[in-house]
């Protein structure tokens, strides 16, 4: 049977899920749910990663509960990407370093080359969380970076996509 759902991906910089000072994303957001009659929110992010930063929810997060809609954070926390053979923080901080968390440093640029190899691990991760909900229309949040790959993947297994950037200047 062919997968008739609708999923519209909005690719962005991760720190922005949770820093909206001017609420451009909140209008983004709010305006594609209406759009698309979404019926589902999924976010690239972990309630791992919230909790191991202090945070209490994400943007998408809190507009998903805002209009009574469900709200999937969809990345592997460290025990999963054990089981799924995605690498750890933990694993990447011992080959990479410390320093390799560092945007603009040579050690951050080695360690995204290596990591975007386990991408089609981690974004048929993704997939597998939400695919068999009932959802018809949803929305996936995440990184810019994974717009292309996961749109494959997506239109591989029947979704009609859109896609779009949030630009980081519109947030400032």
């Amino acid at each position: 049977m062919k997968n008739h759902k609708q999923i519209n991906l909005i690719g962005i910089d991760h720190k922005r899920q949770c820093l909206d000072r001017n609420n451009s994303l909140k209008c983004l957001l709010v305006k594609i749910i209406k759009k698309y009659s979404a019926d589902l929110i999924c976010e690239g992010f972990s309630e791992e990663v919230l909790a191991a930063n202090n945070i209490a929810s994400t943007i998408p997060q809190r507009i998903a509960k805002e209009l009574n809609l469900q709200c999937i954070f969809c990345d592997p926390d460290e025990q999963v990407r054990k089981e799924i053979g995605y690498p750890t923080q933990k694993e990447l901080r011992e080959k990479f370093g410390n320093k390799s968390a560092i945007m603009g440093t040579e050690e951050y640029e080695k360690r995204m080359d290596y990591i975007k190899k386990f991408w089609p691990i981690r974004e048929s991760y993704w997939l597998n969380k939400f695919k068999n909900n009932p959802a018809q229309s949803i929305i996936f949040i995440c990184g810019s970076e994974h717009l292309k790959s996961f749109k494959s993947l997506l239109i591989k297994d029947a979704y009609k996509v859109s896609s779009i950037t949030f630009l980081l200047s519109l947030l400032n």
